[in-house]
């Protein structure tokens, strides 16, 4: 084989962030917090598109990667739970629906076609619980339509699109996840959540990605109250409401 050959049969790997963030808990999650006397976590989130190509006639493959550390202010050792409610990662993580009504790791993605001035509008929800159970729901509109459990993804795309993803509690950054010793130490206190999706079959709805929003839903283990944290709020918290979204250029 020729140094040409290699170079067309080796998969070559593209990385673009689309952002870091801190997610912040709207007022009234702050206002109850301080009520309860419950220590609110610092929460990172980063996100990266992969772009994966076999050689130069393959269509190239793109997974969203989602990288949630929440960082604890009231744990004594890290073993220690915290006051929300988190669970261990599933061995077979499922679709399911509903994740939204406890813990919830989120994010809303938007996209745009060419000349089609209606699916500028639409976007896709992304319900991920700590436990790694998930579901991905498309929306025409804001909160449209208003059906429950949302309209599912791979129900809009038929047998074109089945989400296929993968979880971790890894605490390396994603750049040096299996390029780095397993020893890499984990920052104490720190609950960790790796997130990746595939995405490529997002090229049969939009020519480019748009815009992007995490968030994150925390249930306290008692009260069972649910706190709401992004990067900005408005008044209520709303999660869906695009202008609060970071735009974002991607190429589908």
């Amino acid at each position: 084989m020729t140094d040409v050959d290699t170079q067309l049969t080796t998969p070559y790997y593209l990385l673009q962030t689309l952002g870091q963030w801190t997610l912040v808990a709207d007022l009234d999650s702050q206002h109850w917090a301080q009520r309860h006397q419950r220590l609110l976590p610092l929460i990172s989130v980063q996100a990266h598109i992969v772009t994966t190509t076999a050689n130069t006639s393959q269509q190239q493959q793109h997974r969203l990667n989602l990288h949630y550390q929440i960082h604890l202010n009231e744990c004594k050792t890290p073993k220690t739970l915290p006051w929300f409610i988190w669970e261990k990662i599933s061995k077979h993580p499922q679709p399911k629906d509903y994740l939204w009504q406890s813990t919830c790791l989120e994010c809303f993605v938007a996209g745009n076609k060419n000349n089609t001035p209606h699916h500028h509008n639409e976007y896709l929800e992304l319900n991920v619980a700590s436990s790694g159970h998930y579901a991905l729901y498309h929306f025409d509109n804001y909160r449209t339509p208003d059906s429950m459990p949302p309209n599912h993804l791979s129900c809009l795309l038929a047998d074109k699109y089945k989400p296929e993803l993968q979880i971790n509690a890894d605490p390396r950054p994603i750049l040096l996840q299996g390029k780095t010793p397993s020893h890499y130490p984990e920052e104490p206190h720190t609950l960790n959540r790796h997130i990746s999706i595939n995405i490529h079959m997002l090229s049969h709805l939009w020519d480019s990605l748009s815009s992007i929003q995490p968030a994150l839903i925390l249930q306290d283990q008692h009260t069972k109250q649910h706190l709401y944290f992004a990067p900005q709020h408005a008044t209520p918290p709303d999660f869906h409401l695009n202008s609060l979204w970071t735009p974002i250029q991607h190429k589908l």
